[in-house]
């Protein structure tokens, strides 16, 4: 767990298709002021508008997590919030020419490697994180999700699929020990019968063989296979790291789901957010007494 916070070493660049939206959108990730955190520009619409990567300007979860100001609108921000988490980015500004995030290969390995090339660097402002003191638990249906105390953040991602490759798969996973290289590669996957359903309702519009596995009645019909055997519980697992990075600060705490998807982690991490309670903020030097409710995050001007 890293004492100070880290932002990008310097900006990086990747153009590709938009996995609901079908857009080509070129996407800049620039490094960014300590305490900023994660902020979204649509650089295509006047005046420029920061919408925050945070949980209360998450304004829909149906198959990917959408932020948004208004009419204002950045799809699929998950696989890239995760390669942040996963690489221990605090603070950048990303501008996008459109309204979504590239999909690129379907997981969060372009950014991973981006960020690698590019290089973080510490900044000289203590790291907060989101101590879980009380476990919590939140359950639709016969899907659950729920956090525990722990020393760092753990995932535990449980998937039950009637399909015969899937069934059942789990994968424990903890980004304390880093681990992040065990996930950032698995792609997110759908079924070949619900294409056209999907294609109807407006959703998936850039989605293809290159950037999503294709599952039909017997198995995946992408012809490089998988890249895991249990790439799905992975990419899952990832989606999660990615989500609950929504909460502003990493977690303490280990997350242990089930059947869980962009819903069920959005309005699980709102609970929580919601009961002071259940959390505290820390560093590795010291403990807050302000909880994450009282916390006002800083402005922050662009230019």
């Amino acid at each position: 767990m890293n004492r100070y916070q880290h932002t990008l070493r310097k900006p990086f660049q990747i153009e590709g298709i938009g996995l609901h939206t079908g857009k080509t959108i070129k996407m800049r990730a620039l490094p960014a002021p300590a305490n900023t955190g994660i902020r979204f520009l649509r650089t295509d619409i006047m005046p420029h508008t920061i919408i925050p990567a945070r949980l209360d300007f998450v304004v829909d979860t149906s198959l990917s997590t959408v932020i948004g100001i208004n009419n204002l609108r950045i799809h699929t921000i998950e696989h890239l919030m995760a390669a942040f988490s996963g690489m221990n980015v605090d603070n950048a500004i990303v501008e996008l020419s459109g309204p979504e995030a590239p999909i690129c290969d379907g997981s969060s390995d372009f950014f991973v490697q981006s960020i690698r090339e590019t290089g973080i660097k510490e900044q000289n402002s203590l790291r907060h994180y989101i101590e879980i003191i009380e476990s919590f638990s939140f359950v639709h249906g016969d899907k659950r999700i729920e956090v525990k105390p722990a020393g760092g953040f753990e995932v535990f991602c449980e998937i039950s699929y009637n399909h015969p490759l899937i069934t059942y798969q789990n994968f424990n996973f903890s980004l304390s020990e880093g681990n992040f290289f065990d996930i950032y590669n698995a792609r997110t996957f759908g079924f070949l019968s619900d294409v056209e359903k999907l294609k109807a309702m407006g959703l998936i519009m850039g989605g293809s063989l290159d950037n999503a596995i294709v599952l039909d009645t017997e198995g995946v019909i992408n012809p490089e296979g998988l890249r895991h055997h249990d790439e799905f519980a992975r990419h899952k697992t990832l989606d999660i790291v990615g989500d609950m990075f929504l909460l502003g600060y990493p977690v303490l705490g280990k997350v242990s789901a089930y059947k869980s998807g962009h819903q069920l982690h959005y309005q699980f991490a709102k609970a929580l957010y919601s009961n002071n309670k259940l959390w505290k903020l820390t560093t590795m030097e010291s403990e807050y007494e302000t909880i994450r409710s009282d916390f006002e995050f800083p402005a922050v001007s662009y230019n």
